[in-house]
């Protein structure tokens, strides 16, 4: 673990705070093989469709329509992500890990475990990432003020 990972995943940790789910706040960037971040995202209902608010208080309901920050992040990239790494505030489920995969992502970075209820799912990421020789590394979030995180991020943006 590095500082700049610490620092890349506090930048997670701080666009987590964008979802509007009380539960669980997930935040996810993609940096590419040369250093710079093609994708960013947190967990949020699908973009451009009225109504899915609704779903926020529903447990069973929420779990069927949120996407996550992974699929978001992924969604967003710019160019190839062959050899890329993501940073993940929590560990990716299985869904996202068949996702990270099929991108061509090869090392995955993440702060916090799933919780209990996801055991299955978690244990099935990990058979998935370790099939498909995905690195996987825990690093903590830095507690570098905001400004810092932001300066640090921003040049690895700049030519998003």
């Amino acid at each position: 673990m590095t500082e700049s990972d610490q620092k890349i995943m506090a930048f997670c940790k701080m666009e987590s705070e964008n979802s509007k789910d009380q539960k669980r706040k997930v935040g996810a960037c993609v940096i590419n093989d040369q250093g710079r971040m093609i994708g960013w995202g947190f967990n949020n209902m699908p973009r451009g469709i009225e109504g899915f608010d609704k779903y926020w208080d529903s447990k069973s309901e929420k779990l069927l329509c949120v996407c996550h920050a992974e699929l978001n992040a992924i969604a967003m990239c710019k160019g190839p992500l062959n050899n890329a790494k993501l940073y993940c505030t929590t560990f990716p489920c299985h869904n996202c890990a068949q996702l990270i995969v099929q991108s061509g992502i090869k090392q995955v970075f993440y702060a916090t475990n799933l919780g209990k209820g996801w055991r299955f799912s978690a244990s099935a990421s990990k058979q998935i990432f370790r099939a498909a020789q995905i690195e996987v590394k825990e690093v903590a979030p830095s507690d570098d003020p905001y400004e810092e995180i932001e300066d640090f991020i921003r040049p690895m943006k700049d030519s998003h």
